[in-house]
């Protein structure tokens, strides 16, 4: 690994000075604090075919610069998006409108696609991430439900049980699945307790485990991509390619009335994740 450092001051100079590039490139760090250097690597024109990428072991960090989806007004000058990371987690960001450069402010820390995939290619660890596995199982539930209902050649949810055959405990193993600490089969507080039991046993980690042997299929991710993650990156991607809780009941409010919707209501907001579905939007700059 390289011994050489750039302080955070080096780093964000580095980031404005990236920021005036052409978007759509990955560059490599180098140099001394003093005189650090950078050097086009590889034209990007999505930030996800960057997926699968590591660095040279003589990098002392990356910097991606992307074109910004901003909100602005017809005729604003365009808005390029410039993030650097170096090998001891240290992340600069800064925004070019125009010709203006301003960096952002990282004094509560800067996390996000781009830097987790930076990290990533860094070989680097990515920050923490605290949601449990109980949101994935309930939005692949419910986006299961919402498909079969919204198919007039899906399967019919015409009772609870129907409902419970779509949920993944069940899907997994052709029945309730053996988990420990869970209750029963039915009730929707117990169909809840298996959701949050199911997450416990599975794991960020053995789910990536099983996304990298192919035995269960993330949308965008091939094997080889899950391998190549770390585990938090792993979920925040297989989080952010779902939709939100909230959204996917709203849908299925238009397909399903009575004690089924009831039920499912009850089961989600039982297992605690409806308040915060929303919590994994993607930001409009991709950072964040």
């Amino acid at each position: 690994m390289p011994s050489r450092t750039l302080s955070p001051d080096t780093l964000r100079c580095v980031a404005r000075r990236l920021a005036l590039e052409e978007p759509g490139g990955l560059y490599s760090l180098g140099g001394s604090d003093r005189r650090p250097t950078t050097r086009r690597r590889r034209s990007v024109d999505d930030p996800d075919e960057l997926i699968g990428t590591t660095s040279d072991a003589s990098w002392v960090g990356v910097g991606l610069v992307v074109p910004c989806r901003t909100d602005g007004q017809a005729g604003d000058p365009p808005v390029v998006l410039c993030v650097v990371v170096d090998r001891h987690g240290h992340v600069a960001v800064a925004l070019r409108a125009g010709q203006v450069v301003e960096s952002l402010d990282d004094a509560v820390g800067i996390s996000g696609f781009l830097a987790d995939l930076l990290h990533c290619i860094l070989g680097t660890p990515t920050a923490p991430e605290s949601t449990s596995p109980t949101l994935l199982i309930v939005t692949v539930w419910l986006q299961n439900l919402l498909d079969a209902v919204a198919d007039p050649e899906g399967d019919a949810v015409l009772s609870w049980s129907d409902a419970l055959a779509l949920h993944p405990a069940w899907r997994a193993g052709g029945g309730v699945v053996a988990v420990p600490g869970a209750v029963g089969p039915d009730d929707p507080d117990d169909v809840a307790a298996l959701t949050v039991s199911l997450a416990a046993h599975l794991g960020w980690e053995r789910l990536r485990g099983l996304a990298a042997a192919g035995s269960i299929t993330v949308p965008g991710l091939s094997p080889a991509d899950a391998s190549w993650m770390d585990v938090p990156f792993f979920a925040r991607w297989t989080l952010g390619v779902h939709r939100p809780v909230t959204e996917l009941l709203d849908d299925l409010s238009l397909f399903l009335d009575g004690p089924i919707l009831r039920d499912l209501r009850y089961t989600v907001d039982a297992v605690g994740w409806l308040g915060f579905a929303g919590s994994h939007a993607s930001s409009s700059t991709g950072v964040g």
